[in-house]
């Protein structure tokens, strides 16, 4: 089954799609581009990229184990501090593990029905690493 985006033009209905409103992401995600991710497994699946729901708006967060059932979640700022979250923290905040990024070159020209990214790295509960 698929969600119909125009005429013609379809993806998995699994998949979900949040446009970045800031840098914080930069150089893997820049403002406006359209990142996909999947809805079907909010959960830690691997190392990588997750939307994660802070306060109630998705945000892009890099994503590693590193042992003992806890992940370091960090964004692309110098001055983002990292954090530590158990995997059943994580899975509560998780909405999906990103696949995807659309390049938005002119932003003027995309005009996607998808929510904005968070415009602040928001911190997760968890302890501070």
């Amino acid at each position: 089954m698929s969600a119909v985006l125009e005429p013609g033009l379809t993806c998995a209905a699994h998949l979900a799609f949040v446009q970045a409103a800031t840098e914080n992401m930069a150089p893997d995600f820049s403002r406006h581009d359209v990142v996909v991710y999947r809805r079907d497994m909010p959960r830690y699946l691997g190392d990588g990229f997750y939307v994660l729901d802070q306060l109630g708006m998705p945000s892009v967060w890099r994503v590693q184990g590193v042992g003992g059932g806890r992940l370091r979640v960090s964004q692309n700022l110098d001055w983002a501090e990292a954090w530590m979250l158990s995997a059943d923290e994580f899975s509560g905040l998780c909405r999906g593990m990103v696949v995807g990024v659309i390049k938005v070159l002119d932003p003027e020209m995309i005009r996607l029905p998808v929510v904005s990214l968070s415009p602040l790295p928001i911190p997760v509960r968890g302890t501070v690493h």
